[in-house]
């Protein structure tokens, strides 16, 4: 990859090379990256299938600094409810109660109370 091109995230998601994961796992942390690029990482992650992808999707859901990316984090959602992960099942009901405006419920897996 050449340094500044565009990730082509549909062909890595395909490609099934599970060593893509490390890079799309790294444009999800960014905050940097944008949503369209984290978005579009997820969706990668999910088309890969990884199990490993799951802590990472978690806590991008979970991470207040990314609130601001409202569409990649429920893609995020969307691929973590793809994999069947049951540690993720919390998580999940926690976002999807966040999103519907029911702030005080917004708990994740590894926070307790």
């Amino acid at each position: 990859m050449i340094i500044g091109e565009p990730i082509d995230f549909i062909r890595i998601g395909n490609s099934g090379d599970p060593h893509a994961v490390g890079l799309l796992i790294s444009v999800l942390d960014n905050v940097h990256s944008g949503s369209d690029c984290r978005r579009n990482a997820a969706k990668a992650l999910a088309k890969l299938g990884e199990q490993c992808a799951v802590d990472p999707l978690v806590n991008f859901i979970c991470d207040e600094s990314s609130f601001d990316s409202d569409i990649a984090r429920a893609a995020a959602a969307e691929v973590l409810g793809e994999l069947g992960e049951k540690r993720a099942v919390e998580p999940l009901i926690n976002f999807v109660l966040w999103r519907n405006g029911d702030d005080k419920w917004l708990r994740c897996s590894n926070e307790k109370g």
